[in-house]
């Protein structure tokens, strides 16, 4: 596994695990199109640079949080298009966890869609609670932009660092 941020050529460097094979391609030079549209939105990120994130989505791009996290709509409906996304999502994540990071261990990509494991890290700005859990993040593009993420995290442990134990 690495410990290094998400960047465009990161995945292609990302070491087999001994002993586990997956069933889905790594990323090959020539199929970079999907990897590179999900790589240039974490780096957008991680530069704080809202616009350039924002706009590597989809105008119908449905985006849904892991149910029980403080992110998740209470009916399950998935955020839609950038201004809700931005708005519900990544501007709360940006206020409730200092120097977030999403270390990315590996990506892998089947034609438009791509499988990103890796561990968010930070610290809860109301807490002070290190933050680190793993995830899965499912993203299908098209066109060269984004249509569809899906997280799978713990929130329990999210939970933990960033919303303050009631009194």
């Amino acid at each position: 596994m690495t410990d290094e941020r998400f960047s465009s050529d990161s995945y292609q460097n990302v070491p087999d695990r001994p002993g586990k094979k997956s069933q889905l391609p790594r990323v090959e030079h020539g199929d970079e199109g999907a990897a590179a549209v999900v790589s240039a939105f974490y780096e957008a990120l991680l530069a704080e640079d809202a616009p350039r994130a924002l706009g590597v989505l989809a105008p119908e791009v449905a985006w849904y949080e892991m149910p029980g996290g403080p992110y998740a709509r209470k009916d399950g409906r998935p955020y839609q298009g950038a201004a809700e996304i931005a708005e519900g999502v990544l501007s709360r994540q940006i206020g409730d966890v200092e120097d977030l990071a999403m270390v990315q261990h590996e990506m892998l990509v089947y034609g438009d869609s791509i499988v990103v494991l890796g561990t968010a890290t930070g610290i809860g700005r109301k807490t002070g609670v290190r933050l680190e859990v793993p995830f899965a993040h499912v993203w299908v593009t098209r066109d060269n932009q984004i249509v569809e993420f899906r997280q799978y995290i713990d929130p329990v442990r999210f939970l933990a660092a960033v919303d303050p134990p009631s009194a």
